[in-house]
């Protein structure tokens, strides 16, 4: 099984291009949709990790429920949804950037668990695209994990990537393996854009007996 991709650089009256293929003996691959966003203020700062978003009615999110908070220059991702009217989203917990000022605008979004099984030990070329139509600003944060749906422990550091912006690990090429730890099972992911849809891809090269 091969995966290939393709670099063209054009500049100066001259041009760069190359097809670089790397084969192996399977191909995991997903494509998960992302919901969008909601859009709102932090309404409530109790510390660093606690707050109250306050957004439009009907918000579809519910107590329970993990999701992501993004703002300009930060996210946090991982937190937990302590309880929920028709217009607050309150949170707690998660990793990442320290919740900003209150009142500072934000977009909360939940996290999709996507099966996926990738022995980042024995990937050839890793990559990662988040897919958005009308945005090229908005970020999204994806974890793996080594038990399906999102359980179990996170596998690396995970991604946090830019609209159309594909991340592409080229290992065979002489790039760092980030994906390297217990086989991964999964990927949590969330959008950060407010309004679009999104999806995530991940096209991977494997080889077990290389």
């Amino acid at each position: 099984m091969t995966t290939s991709y393709s670099i063209a650089i054009q500049g100066g009256g001259s041009s760069i291009q190359q097809q670089i293929v790397r084969s192996g003996d399977s191909t995991p691959n997903i494509a998960v949709s992302l919901p969008a966003g909601k859009a709102g203020t932090l309404s409530t700062r109790t510390d660093n990790n606690t707050g109250v978003a306050t957004v439009a009615s009907g918000h579809g999110i519910t107590t329970s429920d993990v999701v992501s908070a993004y703002w300009s220059g930060g996210r946090r991702y991982g937190m937990t949804v302590t309880a929920t009217d028709s217009t607050t989203i309150s949170v707690d917990g998660g990793s990442g950037d320290n919740l900003p000022t209150q009142g500072v605008s934000i977009v909360v979004s939940k996290e999709i668990a996507a099966n996926l099984l990738l022995d980042g030990d024995n990937a050839k070329l890793v990559a990662v695209s988040f897919e958005v139509a009308t945005s090229s600003a908005s970020k999204c944060r994806a974890t793996f994990f080594d038990a399906v749906a999102g359980g179990g422990s996170a596998v690396g550091s995970g991604l946090e990537l830019t609209a159309n912006a594909p991340s592409i690990t080229d290992i065979e090429g002489g790039a760092t393996n980030i994906y390297t730890g217990s086989p991964i099972l999964s990927v949590v992911a969330s959008n950060g854009d407010s309004s679009s849809a999104a999806t995530l891809k991940i096209i991977a090269e494997v080889d077990a007996t290389p």
